[in-house]
């Protein structure tokens, strides 16, 4: 059975059982968005440049202080990985791999 939802995972979250999901596929906040932040992108390779800058303001949902960040990201996957059942599996499409896998390890989640 496929069971797809939309919304607010750390609500979500609380709605599903403990170790009855076999796979989460999330790309949550990268938390790099900045008003008004444009970057130029002429001086990249040929396949990432492109003739107009690239927007960072993606709203006030990916624009938190770091703490508020980094509470939230623990916060959500600490509830993931409790959802999962044994073997499962939690894709996550993420930026701060090198920051947060040995964080998260850390915290033996």
């Amino acid at each position: 059975m496929i069971d797809v939802r939309c919304g607010d995972c750390v609500d979500l979250l609380d709605t599903i059982p403990d170790g009855s999901v076999d796979l989460i596929l999330t790309d949550p906040p990268y938390n790099i968005s900045t008003k008004n932040n444009n970057r130029d992108r002429s001086n990249l390779s040929p396949i990432m440049r492109k003739n107009k800058a690239a927007n960072y303001d993606f709203g006030s949902w990916d624009n938190m202080e770091r703490q508020e960040f980094l509470d939230f990201t623990y916060e959500w996957f600490e509830k993931c990985a409790n959802k999962l059942k044994r073997g499962g599996g939690n894709n996550i499409f993420f930026q701060q791999r090198r920051y947060f896998v040995p964080q998260l390890d850390r915290k033996r989640i």
